[in-house]
């Protein structure tokens, strides 16, 4: 006779203890599982291990039902829990699930991981780096993309901090060679005018982009202000106003040529030398401002 299965006690194939077989004469067949009180005989506990196969042979789970009763309450047990643990659930989306359902299942998942991102962009706290200057502006567009996207508060910061590391130090790179670049130009230049001579490069180098450049008069009024004509080989002075040595080589050359013969030191065809007003006003007409005060 086949086993009866132990989660279906109540078929009609099921012997209790006491039951008749088919003709009334009580002596019946097969194996009895479940006493005259519902509980299991020795009979069950021993076929149990056949009834649940040979995947289920170190199953305890069934230890401590000792009945119809147990074994109902049991089944009833294991219902709600396999409910409860399916309230809440997103289904994981795949192809073809719609933008809806996509968004349902990130959201649910990042709230589950603690992940969730902030209500608005303003949400972000970005700490400042070590030795890196604040950028409000910088900050703002990145907490836009980061909310646009749905990053994560965590997440975002740590980004924000390693793109701001990362900025920084190619800054740095870029200003090593910008540095390079500047002293090889400013060696050059002090090679063609060496020693003394590179303040007379310089200042014909400020008039001639005084009297000749297309910058406007508030430029030029910052150029007067840096000091370039009292101090025009101070090279630090042109960097900060953006001009390279090869610039201040290039304006140099147009102020000579456009002087002809006649150089910053007051030199002519016929030697002899003019005073610094005297050049001034021979080679800048109309630009009493460049006039050196009497």
């Amino acid at each position: 006779m086949k086993p009866i299965h132990p989660l279906w006690p109540i078929s009609p194939c099921a012997r209790f203890e006491g039951d008749g077989d088919s003709d009334g004469d009580g002596g019946g067949g097969g194996i009895a599982l479940v006493d005259a009180e519902g509980n299991f005989t020795d009979a069950y506990r021993t076929n149990l291990p056949t009834y649940l196969g040979d995947s289920h042979t170190d199953y305890k789970g069934l230890d401590d039902v000792k009945g119809i009763a147990g074994l109902a309450k049991f089944a009833a047990d294991n219902h709600v829990a396999a409910r409860a643990k399916l309230d809440g659930h997103v289904k994981i989306p795949g192809e073809g699930s719609t933008d809806e359902e996509k968004t349902e299942f990130r959201t649910k998942a990042l709230t589950a991981l603690g992940m969730v991102p902030p209500e608005s962009p303003e949400g972000y706290e970005f700490a400042q780096q070590e030795g890196v200057e604040a950028d409000a502006t910088t900050d703002a567009k990145l907490k836009g993309i980061f909310h646009a996207a749905g990053v994560p508060k965590a997440m975002a910061e740590t980004l924000a901090g390693e793109l701001t590391k990362a900025s920084h130090e190619s800054q740095q790179a870029a200003q090593v060679l910008a540095d390079q670049a500047f002293d090889a130009e400013a060696n050059k230049l002090k090679a063609e005018c060496p020693g003394s001579d590179l303040a007379v490069c310089g200042r014909e180098a400020f008039n001639a982009i005084m009297a000749m450049s297309s910058l406007d008069d508030a430029t030029k009024e910052e150029i007067k202000k840096a000091g370039l004509y009292d101090h025009p080989d101070d090279l630090s002075k042109w960097r900060e106003l953006g001009i390279a040595p090869n610039n201040l080589r290039m304006w140099r050359e147009i102020g000579t040529l456009t002087k002809g013969s006649r150089n910053e030191r007051g030199e002519g065809h016929g030697g002899g030398t003019d005073s610094p007003l005297a050049r001034a006003k021979r080679d800048y007409p109309n630009s009493p401002e460049l006039w050196p005060k009497e």
